[in-house]
């Protein structure tokens, strides 16, 4: 059983949750639960807290893992289905993701590769149930702007590269 979780925040435009709900239902491979965090209306940074509240309540649920979704991101219907069988392949390590981000700019019309060494953008993240999140350490009640760093430096886990499931 596995879970996506979209860290969405109240000021942006419902058409960034609508499209993000749409490419979900495409998915080849349909997550067992969903789960919408929403953000603070009063413009305080907490993208930490709604992603602990996130992990907390699916991990509750059952979900062997979490695989962060953005609203404002795009994704191939097959997305889910290929973490889901890279992280099963790879020995299910505690976060597993892709170590490179693509970005396409629209006025030039170019896609940007951006590679992350040893490390994914949380956009591209699974995070395990077995994982120690410490999701009552200190540093999940501060305003980390890098929750994926920090992640990444504490977990064990794997990152590997895999552009077959970008599409043109």
């Amino acid at each position: 059983m596995f879970g996506v979780l979209i860290p969405t925040r109240r000021e942006r435009s419902d058409l960034f949750l609508s499209h993000a709900k749409r490419m979900l239902e495409m998915q080849t491979l349909q997550p067992d639960l969903v789960y919408i965090v929403n953000g603070s209306s009063d413009k305080k940074i907490d993208l930490c807290q709604r992603y602990k509240k996130g992990f907390e309540l699916l991990f509750s649920k059952g979900c062997e893992a979490v695989v962060c979704w953005e609203d404002d991101d795009w994704y191939s219907p097959q997305y889910l289905e290929i973490m889901m069988n890279l992280w099963n392949k790879n020995k299910r390590p505690e976060i597993f993701g892709l170590n490179y981000s693509v970005y396409y700019h629209l006025l030039i019309q170019r896609y940007k590769y951006i590679r992350h060494e040893g490390r994914s953008s949380m956009f591209n993240t699974l995070i395990s149930a077995n994982a120690d999140l410490r999701l009552q350490d200190p540093q999940w009640q501060s305003e980390m702007l890098f929750l994926d760093l920090y992640l990444w430096q504490r977990l064990k886990g794997k990152s590997i590269e895999y552009k077959q499931i970008i599409t043109r």
